[in-house]
This record gives structure tokens, sequence and C-alpha cells, in this order.
């Protein structure tokens, strides 16, 4: 079939559909009656729909004009846009370059720009992270606040957290200083959880109690706290889980 011959009614083509043929031109080229998304109807060859020569009825290149007079030398947080790239999203949004307030060139979309979505380099993400770490208290990293307000889980086969369901049985397992320690399987989900939260007594519970035993003491006589850092240590030898502490000794 030759190419002006192509049946494209109904087809899409960037804000274009064509609706019917029209007759062959004295240049032997076919032209298609299109409707633009913004209601507007406008005649196109086959070679301009199928090469993408020709996306709208010229809408779309006035309302980039305004998107880049409303865009260019603009701030946008802590962004000033500088020049529009050809580079498209993958909605067709004008993808610009812009310097962040800390120095770096970033690139962003129009649409983000506007919409508020891009307001950074991705240094103020960066800031945010680094306030919320300074306002929490990690000690081995563990958070100890994380462990004071730990909730029950929905993303495991149980909702309760640490407890899984594994071939009609229950799994329990904890984790604690960047380690996973397996802690039995179980018959039934309340004995399961039972286990469960004995174990977080001994490893989650006995070491705040015991940070906060070694904090009062460090602030009481800070010569002892200089020769006895604080040590909270975990074993598990023959599936026993034992802690070896400067302030509390447990073994379960």
């Amino acid at each position: 079939m030759a190419h002006n011959a192509l049946d494209l009614r109904g087809q899409k083509f960037g804000f274009l559909t064509a609706l019917f043929r029209l007759p062959e031109t004295e240049n032997r080229y076919f032209l298609w009656e299109c409707r633009c998304d913004c209601g507007k109807h406008v005649q196109v060859s086959t070679k301009n729909l199928t090469k993408g020569i020709v996306k709208s009825c010229g809408c779309q290149r006035s309302h980039q004009k305004q998107s880049t007079n409303r865009i260019k030398g603009k701030r946008f947080g802590r962004l000033i846009a500088l020049t529009a790239t050809k580079k498209r999203s993958y909605k067709g949004s004008i993808i610009w370059q812009c310097k962040c307030d800390c120095g770096n060139i970033t690139e962003a979309s129009a649409d983000a720009l506007l919409h508020g979505n891009k307001t950074s380099c991705g240094c103020r993400k960066n800031e945010l992270k680094n306030s919320i770490h300074d306002q929490l208290t990690f000690v081995d990293s563990t958070c100890i606040e994380w462990l004071r307000s730990r909730k029950n889980r929905k993303d495991n086969t149980s909702g309760f957290r640490g407890v899984y369901e594994s071939h009609g049985k229950w799994r329990v397992s904890i984790g604690f200083k960047k380690r996973r320690y397996y802690y039995g399987t179980y018959d039934t989900f309340e004995q399961a959880k039972a286990a469960r939260l004995e174990i977080e007594k001994i490893l989650h519970d006995d070491f705040i109690a015991a940070w906060e035993k070694w904090l009062e003491a460090s602030k009481d006589d800070p010569e002892w706290a200089e020769t006895h850092p604080f040590e909270f240590n975990v074993q598990k030898v023959n599936g026993k889980i034992t802690i070896q502490s400067n302030i509390l000794d447990s073994t379960l």
C-alpha cells in the first residue's frame, strides 16, 4: 500500500485525531481532516501526520510559547529556570535546565515547576532528611524513638510485626542493630505473637532501659562514662539469644 493510501481513520497523532481522508491533491498527496484536542479542525497530509511533523492545529505552539514566557528566568522554590532543552517528559512537557540556590544545575519539566513538584536539585530533601536524623537518638545504629513507638505492621502474612505464616506454622523473627534473628516456629498465631513480644522485651525494651540507665549514670559521672562506654551486644548460641551488656545481662 502506498504511503499516501494509508488508512488513518480514528488514529491519534499528538493532539490530532484523523477523521476522514480528503480527495487526492494535484501533487498526489492525500490530506486528512483532523480534529485537535482543543476542538479546532485542520487538514494535514498523511506524511506530516505519520512523521510527527504536525501534532496540533497550532494551539500547542502558542501554548508552549506562553509556557516559556511563564517559566524562563522565573523562580520556583530554590530553582531558577535558565533555558528550555529539546527534551520532553513522558507527558510531552518541556524539560528545563535550572540553577539551584546551592549552585547545582539540574533539570525539571515545565509541569513539575509550575505545579510545585520540583523546587530544588534535591538538596532540600537531603537537608530535611538530615534534620530529622538529628532530632532522633541513634545508638549503635538503632533508633530509640522508633523502638518506643513501634506499631503492628501490615506488610506480612499475619499483620503483626515479625510474625509470618509458613506452611501452616507461624515463624517469628526480629531485627536489631542491622541484623535479623530467627526466634522459632509455633503452632498457633497466639503462641508466635507471645514469643515475639517476649523477644522484644529482651532486645528492644531492655536495650532502651540499659541505654537510659547508662545515660543517667554518665550525667552523674562523666569520667565514668569515658571509661565505661555503653555496651549492649547480642549473641545467639545453640538457639539461645544472650545479651552482654555493662548495664544489664539477659539470656533467653
